[in-house]
């Protein structure tokens, strides 16, 4: 694993159990080690039975109504903007990879519980969730550290929008990340 960029990754999805339901949206972002932005990228999921508000959880409806994902979804089925098949998603996503010297097993993925985001991938986007290196970086373990060995600095944790959109989700993670760095890591990076 020698790279020295991160790469951000994040699903919505129809619920908790990936083998139960679909990936709606994934997004990803290339930061350097310090969390600055060098990319970004997201894209709908169109699945060929679309998957239907009725079929999901009323907190995962809710939560999807309220962030404008279901509305956005809607316009695609709708034939408005691209509708990529999670194929296709794939597909693109390591084409971007690539277009931004991201080397096959080379980065780490990068997020918030990405035990998560990545269940989902191996399940609907094996290909995708292969590109990656096996290791992830975890903002959640970060944050459970701090809060168990320097609870005082984790009073101060950003707090998060949670707005359940990929890329406002991943600027989220990122920005925890850069608090980290900064307040309880003590990273000292050379010039």
């Amino acid at each position: 694993m020698a790279n020295d960029k991160m790469v951000w990754v994040d699903v919505e999805t129809t619920g908790l159990v990936a083998s139960l339901g679909v990936i709606l949206e994934v997004g990803l972002v290339i930061t350097d080690v310090e969390g600055k932005l060098l990319g970004q990228w997201k894209s709908l999921v169109n699945n060929v039975d679309p998957f239907g508000r009725d079929d999901v959880e009323d907190v995962v409806r809710d939560m999807h109504d309220k962030s404008g994902l279901w509305e956005d979804l809607d316009k695609m089925y709708a034939g408005e903007g691209e509708a990529l098949y999670p194929n296709e998603v794939t597909q693109r996503s390591i084409a971007w990879l690539r277009g931004h010297d991201i080397p096959i097993s080379s980065a780490p993925m990068c997020g918030s519980t990405i035990n998560f985001d990545r269940t989902w991938l191996q399940t609907h986007m094996p290909l995708l969730h292969d590109y990656f290196h096996y290791r992830n970086v975890d903002v959640t373990t970060l944050k459970n550290l701090c809060k168990m060995v320097n609870p005082s600095v984790a009073e101060h944790i950003p707090a998060k929008a949670e707005k359940h959109r990929v890329l406002q989700d991943l600027d989220d993670s990122i920005r925890e990340y850069q608090f980290y760095l900064e307040n309880f890591l003590f990273v000292q990076l050379p010039e």
